[in-house]
């Protein structure tokens, strides 16, 4: 009885030491979702973001960096209806993820990394002139705190928790502007 007890809890001590598995960042495909229709015959993506290695960013640390991310959702995303002659442009004007360190406001407090991402897209609807007719903006943030000796599964996870956070905010507020707002474009 009392081996089975502590091969038991050397068991469990084994198992909690063991690094969870952390699911890496997948780009969601929104198979159960209606595809997004544009009144243009033609999608352009691009992007205004300069990319930034010094600290405190951080987004060659990521699993994508969320410049990619929304680059990705727009491919996905967005599609023309071919049924006016304009042109619908997907700027991505800001992705950043930036790390400050929190120090410990108290002796039993650990010290954190707050994790900042930034975006900020832009949809914009063109004549075959170029004449801006209609412009979407989304922007927004996702914070996060870390304890700075988190392993760098976990931080990893964090981060894909945040890139998820973002692109379900971009799709959601997405939807509902181009609803609005491109509805007199669309008939």
């Amino acid at each position: 009885m009392m081996r089975n007890t502590l091969a038991l809890l050397i068991v469990m001590f084994l198992v909690s030491c063991m690094p969870t598995y952390q699911k890496p960042y997948q780009v969601k495909d929104y198979t159960k979702e209606a595809a997004i229709e544009l009144p243009a015959k033609k999608i352009v993506l691009e992007s205004n973001v300069q990319a930034n290695q010094k600290s405190p960013h951080v987004e060659n640390l990521m699993p994508i960096t969320p410049e990619k991310a929304l680059l990705n959702w727009a491919y996905i995303r967005l599609r023309d209806s071919h049924q006016k002659p304009y042109i619908a442009k997907f700027i991505v004007q800001d992705a950043a993820m930036v790390r400050e360190e929190m120090p410990a406001e108290a002796i039993f407090k650990l010290e954190n990394y707050k994790y900042t991402l930034t975006y900020s897209v832009e949809l914009q609807l063109e004549n075959e002139r170029g004449d801006l007719l209609k412009a979407i903006a989304v922007e927004g943030y996702v914070m996060r705190t870390q304890p700075i000796r988190s392993s760098i599964q976990d931080r990893d996870a964090m981060m894909v928790e945040m890139l998820e956070e973002m692109e379900k905010t971009v799709n959601e507020k997405m939807k509902t502007e181009i609803q609005q707002k491109f509805v007199d474009f669309s008939i």
